[in-house]
């Protein structure tokens, strides 16, 4: 499946977390980390996740 570059703006924390992950070697990198987590949400159709807002973009950015 083709894959697309994103950003990301996380909690320092979760982050963190990630990257706990990545140098126990349980993913590749974070990319890897965090696509795995969004498909796992995917598959238990993310109960229990707050409702998403959609962003408005500003003016400026």
């Amino acid at each position: 499946m083709p894959k697309t570059k994103v950003a990301l703006t996380l909690d320092v924390s979760l982050l963190n977390r990630v990257d706990e992950l990545v140098a126990k070697r349980q993913f590749r990198n974070r990319s890897q980390a965090i696509e795995e987590a969004i498909a796992a949400c995917k598959r238990q159709a993310c109960t229990g996740m707050r409702q998403a807002r959609p962003q408005t973009r500003t003016a400026d950015g």
